[in-house]
């Protein structure tokens, strides 16, 4: 689960969730996980990577399936709606 929010948040800020100025400081962010939650758009997106990112794994989807859900409640919503409510960029 964790890796599949280190994919969301790659794919929602188009960077790495660790970056650093070589091989040893992302290394060390890795392990200290060090996380810029502010690259992240706000809203339901967020949540949901975040959520997989969480640093207990207990607080993280326990399945696939369930982040699947999260996701497609996300996309239901947003088709209802017709965008995203909680998107600041949103107008």
């Amino acid at each position: 689960i964790f890796g599949l929010g280190a994919i969301l948040f790659e794919i929602l800020t188009s960077r790495p969730l660790y970056t650093g100025r070589d091989k040893g400081e992302i290394i060390q962010h890795a392990k200290d996980r060090t996380l810029d939650a502010s690259a992240l758009p706000k809203g339901p997106l967020a949540e949901i990577t975040l959520k997989a990112l969480a640093l207990v794994p207990e607080d993280r989807y326990q399945t696939a399936g369930e982040m699947k859900a999260a996701i497609q409640r996300y996309i239901q919503e947003k088709e209802f709606y017709g965008q995203d409510r909680n998107d600041s960029r949103a107008g």
